[in-house]
């Protein structure tokens, strides 16, 4: 999201730079030319995004004395105390963006330590943040629900259309193979977290594959957990080893090829913000089957795809139904893209976030809050 929002915002005028910790195919994800991109090294601790050295705080207090402005991403990673902490040296107002991490299961997880980080700083954070930025409404509730004080808007993520379909006109050289792809295929890609819980689609392929002997599945996305060694024996207990395909992380050019090549795209999150990797799914045409934590309800709203409980049985009915209905899988092609068209383009998100941007100046500088 944070590309598409600072290119659109380019577009609008507004200059962004953007500061953020190297990871797997950083170097592989292009920003447009008039975004400032500031890669501070790797992570000592990935987890908690614990920089190996001094030079994200370094450079965090350089680009914020040249900011009007700060938007923070993502919470309880270290980035995001260090940019309030650079913000608040500096005076200057910030955006909090929590992406989703503050729905219930997410708090669940390493429950302690987030508890801890609530009572010490998170919290206080989002109070004295000028705005806190939420996705969906069902997420500014959640946030609405721990009492935060600050004002909440409601600004879902939006897609490049012209960028992705740029990606699609390249395409994939003619010989090359997809890594051992087998057409036709249904179509996972992100990254193999518990969260994702890619095992319930695995368990829901088994029944899909006895219903319909030429489907195959294509998994894609990095492997932080090394979960796919356990996965793989799943798979092979199954008999299904020749029909399940697993890439590890993809570019951006083989992404938007999968996705406009499978059948469908399959998302069975516990919980999402609002998945990119279904938007930009959408975008290239391709219905989508998610689960309902995937907070899209409006994939059913347009009849692009279907919005099923995150159950295996639940997601292979939904599977073979479309794959079975050549008409409807060809209307919900066309749905998809009208759906991103209407509701989730990046300018739309940037137009939008400017807005908030600016009211944000405004009340901070009616509060008699100045740049230091």
């Amino acid at each position: 999201m944070v590309r598409e929002l600072a290119g659109a915002l380019a577009d609008l005028g507004v200059e962004s730079s953007v500061v953020t910790l190297s990871h797997r195919g950083s170097a592989n994800v292009q920003f447009p030319d008039d975004v400032t991109l500031r890669i501070c090294g790797n992570a000592a601790e990935p987890k908690v995004g614990l920089p190996e050295t001094g030079s994200l705080l370094r450079i965090l207090f350089q680009e914020t004395k040249s900011a009007d402005l700060v938007h923070l991403h993502d919470m309880w990673h270290f980035p995001q105390l260090a940019g309030a902490i650079a913000s608040r040296l500096r005076n200057r107002p910030y955006i909090v963006s929590p992406h989703g991490a503050l729905e219930p299961w997410c708090l669940r997880q390493h429950r302690v330590l987030k508890v801890i980080a609530w009572e010490s700083y998170q919290r206080s954070i989002l109070n004295e943040a000028q705005w806190v930025h939420t996705l969906t409404l069902r997420e500014q509730k959640t946030v609405q629900d721990l009492g935060v004080r600050s004002p909440i808007s409601v600004i879902p993520s939006g897609v490049n259309l012209r960028s992705i379909d740029g990606f699609r006109r390249i395409g994939l050289p003619e010989n090359d193979e997809r890594g051992g792809v087998k057409q036709p295929f249904v179509l996972y890609l992100g990254r193999l977290d518990p969260k994702k819980q890619v095992d319930v689609l695995l368990d829901a392929f088994v029944r899909v594959a006895m219903e319909n002997r030429e489907i195959s599945l294509t998994v894609a996305g990095s492997d932080p957990y090394g979960s796919w060694a356990s996965m793989s024996k799943r798979i092979r207990q199954t008999g299904l080893s020749d029909r399940v395909c697993y890439l590890g992380y993809v570019d951006e050019l083989m992404k938007f090829d999968l996705m406009s090549s499978a059948e469908l795209f399959i998302q069975p999150s516990r919980t999402e913000g609002l998945s990119m990797a279904v938007l930009e799914a959408m975008a290239c045409g391709t219905p989508v089957i998610v689960s309902s934590g995937c907070n899209i309800p409006e994939v059913e709203e347009f009849r692009a795809g279907f919005v099923v409980p995150d159950k295996a049985p639940d997601f292979s009915h939904a599977i073979v139904q479309v794959l079975q209905d050549d008409a409807l899988r060809n209307l919900m092609k066309q749905n998809a893209r009208r759906l991103i068209e209407e509701r989730f383009t990046a300018r739309a998100m940037a137009i939008a976030m400017k807005s908030v941007y600016e009211e944000s100046l405004v009340s901070y500088k009616r509060a008699g809050r100045t740049a230091g």
